[in-house]
Order: C-alpha cells, then structure tokens, then sequence
C-alpha cells in the first residue's frame, strides 16, 4: 500500500456510496501525481496484462472480507493496477473469506508484487485472486465454501507497502513460474463493477 493509498483509505469505507468512493479515489490519484506521478501501490511499469469487459453471472457473490474495510486502490487497466486492495485500520491480519463456493485452482508465492496469493475457479467460469496474503487455509483441487476463510491478510510481495489485501478477478488464469497476472492468457476485469452486480455490498 503505497503513500497516496494511505491519504487515500481515510477518505472512504467500504461501506460509503459510490459517490463518496470515485471522490476519495480522485483524490488519491490527484495527490500521487502532486507528489510525483507515484502510481499508488505498484511499481510505474507498462501494462503486461489483458483486459475484458465484466462478464454476466447467475451466480450471487459476497464481499471477499466480514464486516467494513477501507478501499485503498481502485481497479486500472491502464495506470495499471490489477484489482482493488482493502485493507482495516488496527487489523494486520483479518480473514479473507470466498466470495462464492469453487476449487482451488492456483496457490504460490510471487515475490515480485503480490506476494502470497491464492486462486479461486467458480462455476460460471470467473476466477478470483487474493493477494498480499499470510497465511493460506487452502491447497490446489481442495474446495471452499461461500464465505469459508481462505487466508488472512499480510504484507507480503515487493508491492506491498502496508498490510492489506489485493482481489483480482478474471477469466483464463495461467500459472506459470514467475508472475501469472502478466501471463498473456490471463484475462482480468473489474472486481467492484462486478461483485457489486452480483450481491457484494463494496
């Protein structure tokens, strides 16, 4: 969690209105550029990543967290930034729970940025990533539950600057070695317009 996002988190809960939310993300993204074009979270690096419209889904999801968070970074395909972090103010280490029920389809360790993850395959074909994470509850092929805890959060990865956690949401996750979130298959889309379309409160 880089500077601005720290300005940023006091300015908006996870549970405020979208308006005060585009607010407080302006504000952060004005206050980073002051400050000398910092990217806020993430290294300034060119995109490596591929992006899609949000998909439709049958299926009712829930916030990747219980109770309120602070928003720290907005989803970007162009500034670039991956997904959304969250984090709470006095908790280093709170439970990430499932958004739905799926397979454990990708778990690991990426020093370069996020640190350690882990990847959540759902029926309608949409993948979820969680980041930055310390402890991980589940293996490869196991199955969770909709709000099982998968993780707790951490500071792990070079990018992150703070504890929190960092959710991704995709479709074609790949898994190589080094960093599956600039994998060319990998296909990422916005985690808010998305959950928020399909029950989770952000």
């Amino acid at each position: 969690m880089g500077f601005g996002e720290i300005v940023r988190s006091k300015f908006r809960a996870s549970t405020q209105r979208p308006l005060r939310r585009r607010r407080a993300l302006a504000f952060g993204v004005a206050f980073a550029t002051l400050v000398g074009g910092l990217t806020l979270g993430m290294p300034i690096a060119a995109n490596a990543w591929a992006c899609t419209t949000v998909p439709g889904s049958t299926l009712t999801y829930v916030n990747p967290f219980v109770g309120s968070a602070n928003e720290t970074q907005d989803f970007s395909c162009t500034r670039p930034h991956s997904g959304l972090d969250f984090a709470k103010p006095g908790y280093d280490h709170f439970n990430v729970v499932a958004i739905k029920a799926g397979t454990v389809v990708d778990r690991g360790t990426e020093s370069s940025c996020h640190g350690k993850y882990l990847v959540v395959t759902h029926t309608d074909g949409v993948e979820d990533a969680e980041a930055h994470l310390d402890t991980l509850n589940y293996t490869v092929n196991q199955s969770v539950l909709q709000g099982d805890i998968e993780a707790t959060t951490g500071n792990t990865g070079d990018c992150a600057m703070g504890y929190h956690m960092h959710i991704s949401t995709a479709r074609n996750w790949d898994t190589p070695a080094s960093d599956p979130w600039n994998s060319t298959s990998t296909t990422l889309f916005d985690p808010y317009a998305f959950l928020t379309a399909h029950g989770a409160s952000l």
